[in-house]
C-alpha cells in the first residue's frame, strides 16, 4: 500500500488543526480588534502555540485596549527555552497585561504559572496570559488588579484556567502526531512548521549514515535524502514522501 491510498484512520482535533492551518499560512490577526482581552490573548497564544512547540522557544507579546476594544501585538521571541520578553508598554493606550508561552519540554512545571511568571505579573501590575506545552491556557491576575477583599493581605492574585489542554500523559510526539491530517502529505518542496517536526523527529531516530537536519522548515534535498533512508531502513515504500505510514513509523519511534 503506498502512502497515497491510506484510508483515514482518525479525526483531527478541530482545535489543533485550525491553529496548525492558521501558521501554515502565515496568517496573524495581531492589530485586529477584539470584543474583550481574553479573546485576544486566546487568539494570540493559539497563533504562537505551535510555533513555541515546534521550535521550543518561548514567545511573548503584549494585550491592550483602545477605542473600546482590545488587541495584541506581535509575538517576540529571544530564542530561548526558558526565557521570554513581551516588549514595553505601549503608549497612548490601557496596557492590559502580556501573553506568553511556555516552550515544548513537556517537563510537569511547564503546566503551571512559574513563581518568576507571577513576580512579572505582580510587579509590572499586568495580567498574565499563558499556553502551555499541552495545550492549557491559563490567566493570572495579580493582587493589584484583583477586586478589594478578595485576597488576603501579602498574597499574590490568583489563577484561572481559560482552556483546559490535552491530559498528562500527552508525550512530546504523541502530541505532535495530532498536528497531523491523517491524509496529509509532506514531500520534496514543501515548507512549514510541519516540515520542521519531521526534521525533528529524523533526527531522533537511530544512528544516521546521514548528517543531523537543520529543523528550517524547508523540505530539501537533505530532508528527502533522510526522509528516503529512514524508510528504506524501516521496510517502507521508498518514494520520498512523508504520508501516514512514514509518519506513523516516525511517531511510533519517538
Amino acid at each position: 500500500m503506498s502512502e497515497r491510498d491510506v484510508p483515514v484512520l482518525e479525526p483531527i482535533m478541530p482545535d489543533v488543526k485550525r491553529v496548525v492551518e492558521a501558521f501554515l499560512q502565515n496568517l496573524s490577526r495581531a492589530g485586529f480588534p477584539f470584543q474583550s482581552a481574553d479573546t485576544a490573548a486566546i487568539t494570540a497564544l493559539d497563533e504562537i502555540y505551535y510555533k513555541s512547540v515546534a521550535n521550543n522557544w518561548e514567545f511573548a507579546g503584549r494585550i491592550f485596549k483602545r477605542g473600546g476594544k482590545y488587541f495584541y501585538t506581535s509575538p517576540r521571541t529571544l530564542k530561548s527555552s526558558r526565557e521570554s520578553d513581551p516588549g514595553p508598554k505601549l503608549p497612548n493606550v490601557e496596557n492590559i497585561g502580556t501573553y506568553h508561552s511556555h516552550a515544548g519540554q513537556f517537563l510537569p512545571t511547564d503546566e503551571l504559572f512559574s513563581p518568576k511568571d507571577k513576580l512579572k505579573a505582580e510587579f509590572g501590575k499586568d495580567v498574565s496570559y499563558v499556553i502551555t506545552p499541552r495545550g492549557k491556557i491559563m490567566k493570572y491576575i495579580p493582587i493589584s488588579l484583583s477586586p478589594p477583599g478578595t485576597k488576603p493581605p501579602g498574597s499574590l492574585g490568583h489563577e484561572v484556567v481559560l482552556r483546559q489542554g490535552l491530559g498528562g500523559g500527552a508525550s512530546k510526539f504523541g502530541f505532535h502526531q495530532q498536528l497531523f491530517s491523517p491524509r496529509e502529505l509532506q514531500k520534496y518542496g514543501d515548507r512549514g512548521d510541519t516540515i520542521k517536526v519531521v526534521q525533528m523527529l529524523l533526527n531522533k531516530r537511530p544512528p544516521s549514515a546521514l548528517a543531523l537536519l537543520a529543523p528550517d522548515g524547508i523540505f530539501g534535498a537533505k530532508t528527502l535524502a533522510r526522509v528516503t533512508e529512514f524508510q528504506t531502513l524501516n521496510q517502507l515504500a521508498r518514494d520520498g514522501i512523508v504520508g501516514p505510514l512514514t509518519r506513523r513509523s516516525l511517531f511510533k519511534m519517538g
